[in-house]
This record gives structure tokens, sequence and C-alpha cells, in this order.
């Protein structure tokens, strides 16, 4: 089936647990330095962030989450 999965779309269908992958997430954000001059800011704001997606879209808690809105084209 074929299918596009949207980021930041106000209706998202279905979440993804990232919480294996957080640290590696914030590692890479921090690789673009001048993005992030406050970079334990920037890891709360996105960890309550992923939080609260996981919480919004059912997932147990403590967990993190990213969600998407999946179009199925096929």
């Amino acid at each position: 089936m074929a299918e596009v999965w949207l980021s930041a779309h106000g209706e998202a269908t279905d979440a993804v647990d990232v919480t294996d992958f957080v640290s590696l997430k914030f590692e890479a954000l921090l690789c673009h330095e001048s993005q992030h001059p406050e970079p334990d800011a920037m890891r709360a704001r996105v960890g309550e962030w992923m939080r609260g997606t996981a919480r919004a879209m059912g997932l147990p808690e403590g967990r993190s989450a990213e969600a998407y809105r999946v179009v199925r084209t096929g």
C-alpha cells in the first residue's frame, strides 16, 4: 500500500514511539550548533514536546513519540 507520511500536521493519524532514539535525535539536532544557542533549553523543549505527543496519541506514560498524518495513496 502506498502512503505519504506528513509531519507537523494538525490532524495526526499515527504515532511512532521514538523513546529509544531520543538521545540520537538530540545528538543530530546539536550538530546544527548555530541553531541551538541554548542546548539545554532545546532538549527540555523538544523532550516535552515528544512526551506530550506520546500522551496525546495514547502511548504509556514516560514514552516519547513523533506524530504523522498518514495519507494512503493507493
